[in-house]
């Protein structure tokens, strides 16, 4: 009722006092436009960055248990090709960091791609990877810089396995990171279908 009748006292208003009513109402149009978005952009914009800071991180930690799956992968293939069993047997038994030297390099790299800086990167137990950024724009609706952590593991799928925390071969359904002491070149060369010639080393993020 009160809309109707607002409309017809419009109607009944000579036309300079309508046009006035007009500029009226596109000028409280426009602040409630130029308020809505000053507030909807900064929270736009603030989403995309943490959302920018989650990719960034994701991305580190993967590249660094990318990188020392790949490398693991590398000294089982090398132990396939192996003519004696101490040739063999050299590629296994040491800590899983020691192949994994450089993963924090490539967590860096990753980082850096995304527009961002490894604050830390680490393995943990469970074959697991975490990394820290924080991004390189600072968002001002927050006062600096937005950070995310991220955390990436290790999956040994195939032939390679990890006990007490040294890198060893599955061997009829045992994890050995040394020869058998039962007697000299008994560890050389492996029974045929008691272990895979070929390792596989899966990688995937850790959803928290």
């Amino acid at each position: 009722m009160r809309t109707k009748n607002l409309l017809s006292r419009l109607r009944d208003c000579p036309r300079d006092e309508r046009g006035a009513i007009n500029v009226v109402l596109i000028g409280v149009l426009v602040v409630i436009l130029t308020l809505g978005a000053a507030i909807i952009v900064p929270i736009g914009h603030t989403l995309a960055e943490r959302r920018s800071a989650t990719t960034a991180a994701d991305a580190a930690a993967l590249a660094g248990a990318d990188y020392c799956a790949d490398r693991l992968e590398d000294a089982y293939s090398a132990a396939m090709r192996s003519t004696d069993d101490k040739e063999f047997w050299a590629h296994f038994g040491k800590p899983v960091s020691f192949y994994c030297g450089n993963a924090t390099t490539e967590a860096q790299h990753m980082a850096l791609a995304n527009n961002a800086s490894l604050t830390s990167f680490r393995m943990t137990i469970g074959l697991r990877f975490q990394a820290s950024i924080t991004r390189h724009e600072e968002v001002t609706e927050v006062g600096g810089h937005l950070s995310s952590r991220a955390t990436a593991k290790m999956d040994m799928r195939t032939g390679a396995c990890v006990s007490g925390g040294l890198f060893g071969i599955r061997i009829s359904g045992t994890c050995r990171t040394s020869p058998p002491t039962v007697s000299p070149g008994s560890g050389w060369p492996l029974e045929p279908g008691t272990y895979s010639p070929v390792a596989r080393i899966d990688t995937e993020l850790v959803v928290s």
